[in-house]
């Protein structure tokens, strides 16, 4: 149903968008280990860089494969591992940097997850157009609570709580991808009944 599709795909985004929001705090962590202004300014900029390299990656392992499921996995548990890094703080400076650089598997994850809903809804384009517009609007205004409540900079460097909140969510989001890939499936079932069933009867009527 057109509900399904919605629903599924929107809470999708949900997780995303709120497990996300980490990676732009970065420049208050390195003030705070001590790190002076030029390099507070450069290296966070190697979050968007990975972004950029894994979702050009992952967008042609996508065309190759053939399959969502298997990227959409690959680049939350890039994601998850660098928040788990994180969450232990007390590792080497060299991987608490690395961990904040997986975090730019999150920007790659986006483009995966608009083109899942892209092909799921690609029968219904009120219902496309509805579901990607309600993305764009929620990629807005779910930072704002999460900022506000969890990344303070009263709970900085460290910002301990949106880092557990962000890691839990983001393991919710791994295991919800099975469940999208489950739908996924039965729409293609459905696609290929829908499709056997008229040629069965122009042929018929033929």
């Amino acid at each position: 149903a057109a509900s399904d599709v919605y629903k599924r795909q929107v809470l999708c985004w949900i997780f995303w968008g709120f497990a996300g929001q980490l990676s732009n705090y970065m420049g208050i962590v390195l003030k705070a280990l001590g790190y002076n202004v030029y390099d507070r300014n450069n290296i966070p900029s190697g979050i968007s860089g990975v972004g950029i390299v894994l979702a050009i990656a992952t967008g042609f392992a996508v065309d190759i494969i053939g399959a969502r499921i298997h990227v959409a996995l690959s680049l939350t548990t890039i994601w998850i591992v660098g928040l788990a890094i994180i969450k232990a703080w007390d590792v080497p400076r060299g991987a608490l940097i690395f961990g904040y650089m997986c975090l730019g598997a999150y920007t790659a994850v986006s483009p995966v997850i608009v083109g899942w809903c892209n092909e799921l809804c690609k029968e219904d384009n009120q219902l496309r157009a509805a579901t990607i517009g309600s993305l764009n609007l929620f990629s807005g205004l779910l930072g704002i609570p999460f900022s506000i409540e969890l990344l303070n900079t009263d709970y900085a460097p460290k910002y301990t709580r949106a880092v557990t909140a962000s890691l839990i969510l983001a393991v919710m989001l791994f295991f919800y991808f099975f469940l999208v890939l489950a739908f996924d499936r039965y729409q293609g079932r459905k696609r290929d009944y829908i499709k056997a069933t008229t040629s069965s009867d122009a042929k018929s009527a033929a």
